[in-house]
Formats: structure tokens, C-alpha cells, sequence
């Protein structure tokens, strides 16, 4: 709250004003040296008050996928590893209902839905509330990636506003072992049953 002399030529620039009210009577001076002690004024003027009240600013940032794991770029991941991740707005927050997940470009939630999981992400599978937004918890119910596949995770979301987010992220399963390997081995125990023999 601001205590503003009407008389002041810059009071009608004052801007975005609130609540102005006139107080009755003379309750400050303009002489600061009396502001703390109206007794003792001499020369009072009259002052309005004004509340001004600061807008909220719009909402025009997405949602933050974070969090993820495995993370985006791992390697020699277990055929059977979860796919991890939160989705969250400090603004307006996640619209649950816009959310979808999609693995190899397969559907595997939807918040749309009303089961929301799809296909083998759907027996273990879970998902929680969290300030802002969810956590997401895709547990694959059977072994799910190939040896050396690199798997896609593509995530949309959009908060209560409409700002968007869509992100990806990938990560390989462990690499077959070559041709040249298993010789390797084949050889590495031939070669020690026959100083074995000798």
C-alpha cells in the first residue's frame, strides 16, 4: 500500500490502481519531518491510499520431462530394465489427461485412457502425483529389448495452459556377441586342454 499526495501533479500518472480511497481528514503532512508526529503539524494535506495489485504473469512454459532413467544415451542396458521419468509444470501444472508414452514407437500409456498403460507395460507398471505433475514407471513384464537394440522413448505432455512438451530418449541393450568372440573362446579352451593333455 502507497500513500500518495492527491495534489501531486504526477497522481493522475499513477497507472493500474485498486481499492483508491479517500481518507477523511488530514492524516499525514507533506513535510517528512512531521510524518511521525501528526500533533505537531503545522501544514496538513490530504492523501489517498492506493493498493495496487501486480497481475500474475501468464503461463507460457511447457512442462519438464526429468528425471529419466535410464538416461538418455546409456548403454548395455538390461533387457528387462524399467523406463523411469517425471513430468512437471511449477506454473499451471501437468494436465494428466494429455500425457502419452511411447516405446519403439508403440503406444504404452496414454492418461487419456481409462486403463492407461497398453500392451506389455501394463501388468506392473505404475504411476504417482507429485508437486507440479506425475511420475511414470514402465516396468516391461517380460525380458522386452533385443540384444544391441537402441529403444526410443517419446514423451508429450501438455500443462492446464496448453504449452506443450514433446521430448526423446534412447538407450541400447547389451550388444550380441560376435562371431569373432565365441572363436576366441573356442580356441582360448582348446589351446589349454592340450598343455592340459601334454
Amino acid at each position: 500500500m502507497i500513500l500518495i499526495d492527491p495534489t501531486d501533479p504526477q497522481f493522475l500518472d499513477v497507472g493500474k490502481q485498486e481499492d483508491v480511497i479517500t481518507l477523511g481528514g488530514s492524516i499525514a503532512t507533506s513535510d517528512p519531518a512531521y510524518t511521525d508526529d501528526l500533533e505537531e503539524s503545522e501544514e496538513l494535506h490530504p492523501w489517498v491510499l492506493l493498493t495496487f495489485i501486480e497481475a500474475p504473469l501468464p503461463d507460457v512454459t511447457p512442462p519438464v520431462v526429468a528425471n529419466i532413467v535410464p538416461a538418455n544415451g546409456s548403454v548395455n542396458i538390461e533387457k528387462d530394465q524399467p523406463i523411469s521419468f517425471t513430468v512437471t509444470d511449477d506454473d499451471s501444472g501437468v494436465s494428466f489427461t494429455t500425457v502419452s508414452v511411447s516405446v519403439r514407437g508403440i503406444l504404452a500409456f496414454d492418461g487419456a485412457a481409462a486403463s492407461p498403460f497398453f500392451g506389455g507395460w501394463a501388468e506392473a507398471s505404475s504411476f504417482g502425483a507429485i508437486p507440479g505433475g506425475f511420475t511414470f514407471n514402465l516396468q516391461p513384464s517380460r525380458a522386452d529389448y533385443y540384444r544391441d537394440e537402441t529403444i526410443v522413448v517419446r514423451v508429450r505432455a501438455q500443462d492446464q495452459e496448453g504449452n506443450a512438451v514433446d521430448v526423446s530418449f534412447r538407450f541400447s541393450s547389451f550388444k550380441r556377441l560376435r562371431l569373432g568372440f565365441y572363436r576366441f573362446i573356442i580356441s582360448s579352451i582348446r589351446n589349454a586342454d592340450e598343455e592340459g593333455n601334454n
